[in-house]
């Protein structure tokens, strides 16, 4: 996926920006200056600067700085990066970026498509002084590629996940949502003095491709000619970094998460692409 220049538009190709903007800013900022600044203030510079001699942005502030440092603004963690809203403190979604900006949660869903959370698996010591060094357990890692992005990077991507989503809806269609399917398994309950109980109820985990998923509606797959359709009884996301499931109201496009059926579903299987109505 390309991405465009916060300031022209155009390709972006060096930190963030075109060549020929990356050039202004250089001039513009010869100290690096700009690397602690918005985007809205980058671009009213570099409008200032349209005709005028190149002047150090101490001089523009009229603010005598000794160290470059000096310069860095401080930064409102409580308030959205995009929207300029404030960020509630039951926002657990929301998101820190690489210059310490935060974006809120539904700032963040609007490009998840492009940056879907990965996980991969670590091994963390479990053990103490007293026992083997080699107590070790494996546990999941969530990473999440917009904590990669600065402030200015985020804002150029909304622009590209519109465009994504154009993409997507032409290859899947005109359903209300699209859902990858990673792993299809029957879920095992356990009951009283070691027993298990089980029952017709399978977890499908996948990602999102397309839209939201809730609740009540229905997966559909498609099988040569025939096409199966199932309710979605509950949807589930992670718990935190883990890979634990609980019980949510809805999973949002690009995030990964959990169908559970109420059916036999042993036709679905990893890679199909369900069509959620």
């Amino acid at each position: 996926m390309e991405h465009t220049c916060p300031i022209c538009g155009k390709p972006m190709t060096r930190e963030g920006f075109c060549d020929n903007c990356y050039k202004k800013v250089q001039q513009r900022f010869p100290d690096d200056e700009w690397e602690y600044l918005d985007i809205e203030e980058i671009r009213a510079a570099l409008d200032e600067a349209q005709g005028a001699p190149v002047r150090p942005l101490r001089e523009v502030r009229s603010v005598e700085r000794v160290h470059t440092d000096a310069l860095k603004p401080e930064i409102d963690v409580s308030t959205c990066a995009c929207c300029k809203q404030p960020i509630g403190r039951k926002d657990r979604l929301a998101v820190e970026l690489k210059d310490g900006h935060r974006v809120c949660s539904n700032c963040v869903s609007k490009v998840r498509i492009l940056y879907p959370k990965d996980y991969t698996w670590q091994y963390v010591y479990r053990g103490s002084d007293d026992i083997d060094k080699n107590d070790y357990e494996e546990e999941s890692l969530w990473i999440d590629p917009l904590r990669e992005l600065s402030s200015y990077e985020f804002l150029s991507s909304l622009q590209d996940a519109e465009k994504e989503r154009g993409l997507r809806r032409e290859r899947y269609g005109n359903a209300p949502a699209y859902f990858r399917v990673d792993n299809n398994k029957r879920i095992i309950h356990e009951a009283s003095r070691g027993r298990i109980v089980i029952k017709n109820e399978y977890a499908i985990s996948g990602t999102v491709l397309l839209g939201e998923i809730e609740a009540g509606r229905r997966a559909q797959v498609k099988r040569r000619e025939n096409s199966y359709s199932f309710e979605i009884k509950r949807v589930e996301t992670p718990v935190s970094d883990t890979l634990s499931m609980e019980k949510a109201d809805r999973i949002g496009e690009g995030c990964y998460g959990q169908l559970v059926l109420e059916v036999d579903a042993t036709c679905i299987y990893p890679g199909d692409i369900l069509a959620i109505h």
